[in-house]
């Protein structure tokens, strides 16, 4: 692939990159010695993307727009995860949150819901979510975060949880949690402490205008 013949890049845009293409190039975007700045576009993030991305210790700047998918719980995860092996090497990182990336979230928290009840669960989260809002997320991720704001003495999660996944009456293991946008940014901003970080919601058709140039006046 042509970016296996780039070795002195120091800042790297790429839109549109689908697994295919970001699990053939990872290996090359980490081989990159002088890469400073990544920015990934419509990326879809699976779990070698992840494992990939996670080892790039040499990217001081990231900004990551998800590819919008019914599978946002892992997806979220997977980039959470991510971060969490980034924090001492970024120090700049910017998340742009489609809308729709959102409304998909919304729509499959509600169908996570459902499934319960039509079961006859009971549900962990709140049924009066803002809309366009909510993170899915596992329980098993929130527990990180929480940890981790314990670590740097900032004030846990609402609804903290325990370190185990609870059961309800029916001793179904509930393993899908949610957190708002405004809460991940917060969390993330604590964690990291002197990285500048910004979650931003935007239109799908506004993701070809996020640079972390235009957010950041020190870049």
């Amino acid at each position: 692939m042509f970016l296996k013949k780039i070795t002195n890049l120091r800042s790297l845009r790429l839109e549109n990159c689908y697994t295919r293409f970001l699990s053939k190039n990872l290996g090359a975007i980490r081989s990159m010695k002088n890469l400073k700045k990544l920015e990934l576009i419509n990326a879809e993030i699976t779990d070698f993307v992840a494992i990939e991305l996670r080892k790039c210790h040499g990217i001081t700047a990231l900004l990551i727009i998800p590819l919008f998918e019914e599978k946002c719980a892992h997806m979220n995860n997977l980039i959470i995860d991510c971060l969490l092996k980034l924090k001492n090497t970024l120090t700049h990182f910017v998340w742009g949150i489609t809308l729709q990336y959102l409304r998909i979230s919304d729509i499959f928290i509600q169908n996570y819901q459902k499934s319960l009840s039509d079961l006859g669960y009971s549900s962990n989260l709140s049924e009066k979510l803002e809309p366009l809002d909510n993170m899915a997320v596992y329980r098993t991720t929130k527990i990180k975060l929480q940890s981790e704001l314990s670590k740097v003495n900032q004030s846990k999660l609402s609804n903290p949880l325990g370190t185990e996944s609870p059961e309800n009456d029916y001793g179904y293991k509930l393993s899908l949690d949610t957190v708002s946008v405004s809460e991940l940014k917060h969390c993330l901003k604590s964690i990291f402490g002197n990285t500048k970080v910004k979650i931003i919601k935007i239109l799908a058709t506004e993701a070809s205008q996020v640079f972390l140039s235009k957010h950041f006046d020190d870049f």
